[in-house]
């Protein structure tokens, strides 16, 4: 039993003297200047070359309909509402008659006006007639002609007032706001009814500072609404405001329609619908651009190898984007193969792009 165990012993220390000297060749062959560690096969990987071409985006963004002609009616004077007999969505002519005060004082203080009016341009004529005898002196004819000239204004003055106690339709438009009644007392200032132009209605939009940059005047648009009963209705850019809100970052366009006779209604709202001009850009396949930490960047495949590219991109168009620069046309760029890809790696096109 002793002798079997002498024996296993000495069985297991010249294994393991074995496998020593096994491991020590090996590393000695390895070391050898012969030996050297087999380089990586080129990734394969898809390109497409880069390629200016026209294109042509269109765009829907939302806006609100506006009226240009508006008109806030306030009381010139102060007094009791005599008459009032129009309401909301009532149509008027100009100069037609909304709302009367009640106008008896004033004409009063008118037709005692021009009664003293008379008497001095009668007094006048006697004082002219006594300087032509002499039996008065020229101060006194000076005196009677500042108080007639003080009488006629104040004429006019009543006269005008008496003019503020009656508020007319400055143009042809419709009643949009009622706010005083028949019996009220105002004062002045007083904003006692609203009257618009319904046919001159316009559309505002709040569009971004880079949509801003694609737009012009006259662009058409074409307006839709969320009514059945209106068609879509055709218009065009009639002004871009030029001020960016600082916060937003987006500026106002405005747009005419036009039928100027539409159904729209202020406030309503619509959806515009717009293509801007065709202009030359850059379009990638987006799965081709890549982000690391700071930028966006391609794989450019140059001479075998990928090389790492920093872009600046712009509009998404489906499944293609912009790329504004980092990149010139005729370069290749990968598209596919990107899993292991790294700066300087060697590539090769697949089977497909050859």
């Amino acid at each position: 039993m002793l002798l079997n165990k002498h024996f296993l012993l000495i069985r297991f220390l010249v294994i393991s003297l074995s496998t020593l000297v096994f491991i020590s060749a090996c590393e000695n062959q390895a070391e050898q200047p012969g030996n050297k560690k087999r380089p990586r096969p080129p990734q394969l990987v898809s390109v497409e070359t880069a390629k200016a071409k026209l294109v042509a985006i269109s765009y829907q963004r939302s806006g609100t309909v506006r009226i240009r002609d508006k008109a806030r009616l306030h009381a010139q004077e102060e007094g009791r509402v005599s008459q009032f007999p129009w309401f909301e969505g009532d149509r008027l002519r100009a100069g037609v008659s909304i709302l009367k005060l009640d106008d008896s004082l004033l004409k009063a203080e008118l037709k005692k006006a021009r009664a003293e009016a008379n008497q001095a341009s009668l007094d006048l004529k006697r004082i002219l007639n006594l300087k032509n005898k002499n039996a008065a002196s020229a101060d006194e004819v000076s005196r009677a002609r500042t108080r007639l000239s003080i009488t006629r204004a104040e004429v006019e003055i009543l006269e005008t007032r008496l003019a503020y106690m009656n508020i007319r339709a400055p143009f042809n438009g419709v009643i949009s706001e009622r706010l005083v009644d028949v019996e009220d007392y105002v004062t002045k200032n007083t904003h006692v009814a609203t009257l618009i132009n319904p046919d001159s209605v316009y559309i505002d939009a709040n569009f971004s500072e880079q949509l801003l940059s694609q737009t012009s005047v006259d662009m058409p648009v074409t307006v839709h609404t969320d009514s059945q009963n209106i068609p879509a209705l055709k218009g065009r850019i009639s002004r871009i405001h030029p001020v960016v809100d600082d916060v937003t970052r987006q500026g106002i366009v405005e747009v005419e329609l036009e039928n100027k006779t539409s159904r729209l209604l202020a406030g309503q709202y619509v959806r515009l619908e717009f293509t801007t001009p065709a202009v030359y850009r850059i379009m990638l396949p987006f799965n081709s651009i890549q982000q690391d930490r700071n930028n966006p960047f391609v794989y450019r495949m140059v001479d075998g190898k990928a090389i790492k590219t920093t872009v600046t991109t712009g509009i998404k168009l489906g499944d293609q984007i912009e790329v504004n620069s980092g990149i010139d046309e005729g370069e290749q760029i990968i598209t596919q193969g990107f899993l292991g890809l790294a700066d300087g790696r060697a590539v090769q096109l697949k089977q497909d792009n050859r």
